[in-house]
């Protein structure tokens, strides 16, 4: 397990871990690897907590969490989380990269003290507000940070550039919506009814539910699967009908162990997943459970448990296709873009930018891009000077095969009735232009598997 060497992801760690003291940063650290440790004992049964698994991340501090990512990917490779670091990784390189010019914006340093510091459960959102600075940065703006005021509402930058100012305000939208969360907990609830039946016998299950997973009982998998599950002796569908469909096949151990002995495999991991399932599929949550051999690589606690060899597994694919369910999750910006609207200037050029990161699934994605340009549209805007809305996809991959992979798209709106000239060139905020997604979405294309 190699540690991976990055001048330009070190540039931004090292950065950001000068705005505390070292000794801050050790408590923190110690703080994050002491939750994980406790979350993946947890997860293997060896302490106890009424929660059946506790997530490996660390949402009380997330910058300190996303610093520890990019910490032990650089310097202690065998603790590293790779689905949670493919999400910073190509954030913390792209601010790295462009250090100096990001390190001249005017009212920097306070807007990161402000995220190491006052708030470091905001990260997500100030991240986004240094990236969208930067962009302006490289189409050849001056960019400074506007001071917050506490009974003021104005915009998070102002750009100038030939002597015409923009003001320019940032939304955020977080990772998944409180729907989704409630969504995997019911799931999990469903699937411990069945969870020992599928690991008696091997068992990897397709299932598509085709109702809202909060409206059926907890024992719904039990009663639509447990006695039909006891009959199965082939791969094949199990059930198909207006609640649910399910296929089933069987964890193939001599492909698994062939495998670990020759490599080493975290354990929890997309690799192990893979193994288990014997394919990927992001558009989908999976579930997993192993009685293995396993072992700590390197010294110390935390993610560093790694799979020696499987004796008994089985894994769940799971997904829902209730239309109610898919408009929940589809989350539109109009409450961000009418907060935007209030905090932008009436007399002058303006531009919200927002991101969005596509975690659920391309049904989920569709539906809600409907739904941006429905709102857009739709928008009352004749008495503000909102000239351009920028609005970012982004979305992150753990392939076994690579540390990790990146996707951006984008899709712009024009106010029209100003016909004010996109201030624009490259609009990017993270990966590199050539290869951005622009009115071609990233979710239509095939996963990196």
């Amino acid at each position: 397990m190699e540690n991976y060497d990055d001048d330009d992801v070190e540039r931004c760690f090292n950065w950001f871990r000068s705005f505390m003291s070292p000794s801050e940063w050790l408590e923190r650290r110690a703080k994050i690897e002491n939750y994980i440790e406790h979350a993946i004992m947890v997860g293997y049964g060896i302490d106890k907590a009424e929660a059946p698994t506790l997530s490996v991340s660390f949402n009380e501090d997330k910058i300190g969490w996303y610093m520890y990512l990019m910490d032990t990917c650089m310097n202690a490779a065998s603790c590293y989380e790779p689905v949670a670091g493919a999400r910073l990784f190509s954030i913390f390189k792209r601010l790295g990269e462009c250090f100096t010019e990001l390190s001249a914006i005017k009212g920097v340093n306070k807007k990161v003290r402000r995220l190491i510091k006052n708030d470091p459960t905001e990260a997500d959102a100030v991240l986004f507000e240094l990236l969208v600075a930067l962009v302006w940065v490289r189409n050849g703006y001056t960019v400074s940070f506007i001071p917050e005021l506490k009974h003021t509402r104005q915009p998070d930058i102002k750009a100038i550039k030939d002597g015409k100012e923009w003001f320019i305000e940032c939304k955020r939208l977080s990772k998944s919506p409180d729907y989704s969360a409630r969504e995997k907990a019911k799931w999990l609830k469903m699937l411990s009814y069945i969870r020992n039946l599928l690991m008696e016998r091997d068992m990897v299950l397709d299932v598509t539910i085709h109702k809202e997973l909060e409206k059926l009982p907890d024992t719904f998998l039990f009663d639509q699967l447990f006695e039909k599950l006891k009959l199965v002796t082939t791969p094949g569908w199990v059930v198909t009908n207006s609640l649910l469909s399910c296929q089933v096949w069987f964890v193939d151990y001599q492909a698994v162990n062939k495998h670990l002995e020759d490599f080493s495999v975290r354990s929890p991991s997309p690799q192990l997943n893979k193994l288990i399932a014997g394919k990927l599929d992001d558009n989908k949550g999976f579930s997993s459970g192993t009685m293995a051999q396993v072992f700590r690589l390197g010294p110390g606690i935390g993610n560093n448990i790694f799979t020696d060899q499987v004796g008994k597994a089985f894994g769940a694919f799971w997904s829902c296709d209730a239309p109610k369910a898919t408009d929940k999750k589809a989350r539109d910006i109009k409450q961000h873009l009418e907060k935007a609207l209030s905090q932008l200037p009436m007399d002058e050029h303006s531009v919200v930018h927002v991101g969005i990161e596509t975690y659920d699934g391309l049904d989920v994605e569709v539906e809600r891009f409907k739904k941006i340009n429905h709102t857009v549209n739709g928008m009352e805007i004749k008495n503000q000077n909102l000239t351009w809305i920028y609005v970012h996809f982004f979305q992150s991959y753990a392939p076994p095969d690579q540390s990790w992979v990146f996707d951006e798209s984008l899709v712009r709106f024009n106010n029209t009735l100003l016909n004010v000239p996109e201030p624009l060139k490259h609009t990017s905020l993270i990966i590199p232009f050539d290869k951005t997604e622009e009115n071609n979405m990233h979710w239509f294309k095939p996963q990196p598997l």
